[in-house]
């Protein structure tokens, strides 16, 4: 878990869901970076995506989730899923413990992807409940 000073700086950089979803996308794309490192450097891929899932549940989950969360199978590529240069905030909406950020990016050959990141607050801390990949009507989970 994290030590009491980096619970306090990551609760003032994340005060708001806005915030909040920036310092997961930046977080994600560290974790993605180093799971394709191992992969490239790794003859066993089996212990390469079960150093992936343990980090991902170190790094990603526990410091975004709260921790009834149940999430989908991990996924990690050279086009990472969020990246803190490519994908923006589109719109921040927050009707009280509640709340969803959209954002856009664009990936390999100006591919646009659509999220929806869906917060909730507990405890005067927000955590992910949810992101979607979002295709038209369509949503899909990739949390």
């Amino acid at each position: 878990m994290f030590s009491i000073f980096s619970n306090i700086y990551f609760a003032k950089r994340s005060s708001s869901p806005k915030n909040f979803v920036n310092e997961f996308i930046k977080d994600y794309h560290k974790w993605n970076e180093i799971a394709v490192k191992n992969q490239s450097t790794t003859q066993d891929s089996s212990s390469v995506i079960n150093e992936a899932k343990q980090n991902y549940s170190k790094k990603i989950v526990e410091k975004y989730c709260h921790e009834d969360f149940q999430g989908q199978p991990i996924s990690f590529s050279d086009d990472t899923a969020h990246h803190p240069k490519k994908e923006i905030i589109t719109s921040e909406n927050i009707q009280g413990d509640e709340a969803i950020v959209m954002t856009k990016m664009n990936k390999m050959h100006n591919f646009e992807v659509d999220y929806e990141y869906r917060l909730v607050r507990k405890n005067k801390r927000w955590y992910l409940s949810a992101v979607d990949y979002v295709d038209g009507n369509c949503k899909w989970p990739c949390l």
